[in-house]
């Protein structure tokens, strides 16, 4: 056995086990006609072009994503917890791999604990999570699993 084994950190890798999700996803929730074969290496295929976007064209995909987030949910307004949210957030990408995407933080307001993320930098988090978080490494620690979810 090889001293080091091959690391399984590389984004084709986490192509290829994302197709093999949404695959198995779409064969257990979708009716049997629509479950097909075809759908699955579709899906696959989606997978496999994005990992191989340019940081632009992620950014750019992201914006339209954060367009389309945005007319269906509703921005928390309140400045005071925004900026703070953004000021952990600002913290936390400072030691990214791809310091070419912009971060954008945004507080949605939604009693579930959750928080996501999309391509091009765009981080949620509901504000169900910041009120369930004990102390602000709770949050920073979602944050940042969120980033990672970018950063790749």
């Amino acid at each position: 056995m090889h001293p080091h084994p091959k690391r399984l950190h590389h984004p084709r890798w986490y192509a290829i086990t994302g197709a093999t999700l949404i695959g198995a996803r779409v064969l257990c929730t979708a009716p049997p006609v629509q479950a097909g074969l075809f759908e699955i290496i579709f899906q696959g295929i989606r997978i496999v072009e994005l990992s191989n976007l340019s940081e632009a064209k992620e950014i750019e995909l992201g914006q339209q994503i954060n367009a389309q987030i945005l007319q269906d949910v509703r921005l928390y307004d309140n400045p005071a917890i925004t900026n703070y949210i953004d000021q952990i957030g600002a913290g936390l990408v400072l030691g990214v791999e791809r310091p070419g995407i912009p971060y954008t933080f945004q507080v949605i307001e939604n009693d579930t604990i959750n928080a996501l993320a999309t391509l091009g930098g765009f981080v949620y988090v509901h504000t169900g999570l910041i009120r369930a978080a004990d102390n602000e490494a709770q949050l920073a620690s979602t944050l940042a699993h969120e980033i990672g979810h970018v950063d790749r």
